[in-house]
């Protein structure tokens, strides 16, 4: 099993992924109105990050079997860091493109640092609540999830009255106080990374292979739970996108009531993780069928209701959602062996590219 300190540095590096997915949707608002973008040129940004999913996931499986879990930990911290420490050395007049850029290279970081934490797990992997400690390690993913819409809202909406631009350039000095706030969260994962993990992982990977890789996609149960990881992640940031522009565009609330409701839709999340954690005992058909069931029944209510509602049932999506990932995960890693657990990370963090494609055909 793993030692405490260990233990707290996977649950940190699993935290700063789910921050930093977060921070997207008040980013996207953000260069809408810094930018006067329309909604579609605005959502290139989510677009970007999750394409760095798709494109970092396999890499980072071989960068594992090559240098390990602790390496590879350090190298994406480093990247996050530059690329935080980029962003906060960008100009005010910079053209809005290197923002997607930057989205990019920190969804790479992102997903090289969770493909290689992620495996960690898999020490408990032979124990009989295994899918509920998953949702209790996964329940932090989610924490950051809550608290990312919150202060990115405070600092990038809030700040900017403190300062004063002219009205043809966007104010950046908010923004550069998000990235620094970053820099200086990926430099502790570093450090906890260098000093409390082990030399060498818990797990010990195979050397890399594409037959063995493919020997994992073969198992029909990882099949299935590609797509179903693929459409949920896509409706989970449609969701999120949907109730920010409801409760800006449509209900002109303000951008606090926005983020403390998209807030509140991780908040549920993270309490239906919390009671998947707690009723361990329940089988894995039944974690998955019920919020599915759900989560039918709150997308026809949001559907058929009139908009100025539709945003009530969305908000109970979360809750809906909250077992779909952390059951679909441990059925992946229980059907793997052990030294293939980067393998069963990476499949699982390339399928969550859902989150490129689903929003950007939403905001069409």
């Amino acid at each position: 099993m793993m030692q405490l300190r260990s233990i707290q540095t996977i649950v940190l590096l699993i935290f700063l992924g789910g921050f930093t997915n977060n921070l997207q949707p008040m980013l996207i608002h953000w260069l809408q109105e810094s930018y006067k973008l329309s909604v579609v040129e605005a959502t290139m940004m989510q677009t970007y990050f999750f394409s760095g999913y798709l494109f970092m996931s396999l890499p980072c499986a071989f960068i594992i079997s090559v240098v390990g879990h602790q390496i590879t930990l350090r190298f994406a911290s480093v990247l996050a860091l530059t690329t935080a420490f980029v962003g906060f050395m960008l100009p005010s007049d910079i053209h809005y493109s290197w923002y997607f850029s930057l989205a990019f290279v920190l969804a790479c970081a992102i997903t090289c640092m969770r493909v290689a934490a992620l495996p960690y797990l898999a020490a408990y992997k032979d124990q009989p609540d295994y899918a509920g400690r998953v949702s209790l390690f996964l329940s932090f993913d989610t924490l950051g999830a809550i608290l990312a819409p919150a202060i990115s809202s405070l600092v990038l909406f809030n700040l900017d009255h403190l300062f004063s631009a002219p009205a043809s350039i966007p104010s950046t000095q908010s923004i550069h106080t998000l990235f620094l706030c970053l820099a200086s969260i990926y430099a502790c994962a570093y450090f906890c990374t260098t000093v409390f993990l082990p030399r060498h992982a818990s797990v010990k990977p195979d050397v890399f292979s594409l037959n063995s890789l493919l020997t994992v996609l073969s198992n029909p149960m990882i099949q299935y739970g590609f797509l179903a990881i693929f459409i949920f992640v896509g409706i989970e940031f449609s969701v999120v996108n949907a109730l920010v522009f409801n409760l800006l565009d449509v209900q002109n609330f303000s951008e606090g009531f926005c983020a403390s409701c998209v807030s509140l839709y991780w908040i549920q999340m993270l309490l239906g993780r919390l009671i998947g954690a707690h009723f361990s005992m329940l089988s894995d058909k039944i974690r998955l069928l019920v919020p599915i069931s759900l989560g039918l029944i709150l997308s026809v209510a949001s559907l058929l209701s009139p908009i100025a509602v539709s945003w009530y049932p969305m908000l109970l999506l979360g809750l809906a959602n909250s077992s779909l990932y952390p059951t679909l995960y441990s059925i992946f890693s229980k059907a793997t062996a052990i030294d293939q657990q980067h393998y069963v990370s990476c499949l699982f963090l390339t399928s969550t590219c859902g989150g490129a494609v689903l929003p950007f055909l939403q905001s069409y």
